[in-house]
């Protein structure tokens, strides 16, 4: 197989530095790529598919029992009641 380019990757010291580049890298659940994740709006997304991989808060909610602003409470069940 002369004539063919040989992959670095394949030679030990290429391996290692493949491998120790690709230690910042992502597998994206969505495409398979090994993707850098992009941080846009609070999310981290793939730089290839644009699919967020990392959302920003994931449907999570202050429960009401850790709120330690009473007026905001206060003012918040108020305005739920004039409802």
């Amino acid at each position: 197989m002369t004539g063919l380019k040989q992959n670095p990757a394949y030679e030990p010291a290429g391996f290692f530095l493949t491998m120790h580049t690709l230690k910042d890298f992502t597998i994206c659940p969505y495409c398979g790529l090994p993707t850098k994740i992009v941080w846009v709006h609070g999310h981290g997304q793939c730089q290839y598919c644009k699919v967020n991989v990392d959302e920003c808060c994931r449907g999570e909610q202050l429960p009401e029992t850790e709120n330690d602003n009473k007026e905001l409470s206060k003012s918040k069940i108020e305005t739920h009641e004039k409802r």
